[in-house]
């Protein structure tokens, strides 16, 4: 038995919200929603206008769902690049202390820690602007040191399409040692600019589970046609979800199509909404639970991160969770 259910591929990120509302976005960031890289000047110009109402956390895509699955309980771990200061320091301690393993969380000794500062709207909306830092610098001697025999889930989040050769490299690793592969599609700019080599990949069977968003799945299949493209995508992987919003999700596996509602609740903040949803979701896959049961624990843990700032719980949400679907 491998004793690393899961090893999430992604950028170890330091999330900074920022409370705002939609002039404040349309002046000082751009349009709303979606993804964008800056540089560490530019961040430090918009905080600077942004005023006190600010929160600190871990974050970063694949540290989310990593976050999550190991504070439910299941044996994990990340594979990135942090700096060598204090945020990167803290980045691995913490996910040491929730149950994770921090071993494949390399140390670059010049680029600082990668940060990603999320404006985050009344309607509960985020707007990401990030600078990835030493998250970009995960090179294939890194992916060497990774024992990829140990680890059954290789999940890999869409920003990783970004540095190209490294994405790839893990990829081929991942398939070398038997492991399966998951992928959650992270963005509709990050779909919309590398469509034709996701397009490709996904059509080879290079991934055994796909997650994607409404905006995402609409960017990579061209329509929204969301039970038709669960149906289509179910020839090329194991598994295929579409996260749906207030409209729940879909859940597409072995012909079968699962429709999960949302639990209900009142949303503050989306960030890592999505992230902590796949956290959830793998957790049921780990007890071997059905795909309905899945998408149940999916959307509790995830209608729980979005009543916080951030996508960080109390202990006591997670026992609460532990104990629900135990």
């Amino acid at each position: 038995m491998r004793e690393i259910f899961l090893l999430g591929f992604g950028a170890p990120l330091v999330d900074i919200l920022v409370n705002v509302n939609d002039d404040f976005i349309a002046a000082n960031v751009g349009g709303k929603g979606g993804m964008d890289h800056w540089s560490i000047e530019q961040q430090q110009k918009i905080l600077e206008l942004a005023g006190n109402d600010i929160h600190i956390a871990n974050g970063g895509s694949a540290g989310n769902t990593v976050n999550c699955l190991a504070n439910l309980g299941a044996p994990c771990a990340m594979l990135g690049m942090v700096g060598s200061d204090e945020l990167g320091r803290r980045y691995s301690r913490e996910l040491s202390e929730c149950g994770g393993n921090a071993e494949y969380i390399f140390i670059h000794s010049e680029q600082p820690t990668g940060r990603c500062i999320s404006f985050v709207t009344p309607d509960s909306e985020r707007t990401m602007r990030s600078n990835l830092g030493a998250s970009s610098f995960v090179s294939k001697e890194d992916i060497d040191k990774v024992d990829f025999s140990r680890i059954k889930i290789v999940y890999f989040e869409g920003y990783r399409l970004f540095e190209m050769e490294s994405f790839e490299y893990a990829l081929e690793k991942a398939h070398r040692n038997g492991c399966m592969t998951a992928i959650d599609f992270a963005s509709f700019n990050v779909v919309e600019l590398f469509h034709d080599k996701l397009t490709s990949l996904y059509q080879k069977g290079a991934f055994d589970m796909i997650f994607a968003n409404e905006e995402e799945a609409k960017a990579f299949f061209g329509n929204d046609e969301h039970e038709k493209n669960i149906a289509e995508a179910m020839n090329f992987c194991k598994i295929a979800v579409i996260k749906l919003g207030k409209d729940g999700s879909l859940i597409g596996r072995n012909g079968k199509i699962d429709r999960i509602a949302v639990t209900p609740c009142k949303a503050v903040d989306t960030t890592g909404a999505g992230d902590s949803w796949a956290g959830g979701f793998f957790y049921g896959l780990y007890r071997n639970f059905d795909m309905g049961k899945c998408g149940e624990i999916a959307s509790a843990v995830s209608a729980e991160i979005v009543q916080v700032i951030g996508a960080k719980l109390p202990d006591e949400t997670w026992n609460k969770l532990k104990t629900a679907y135990k």
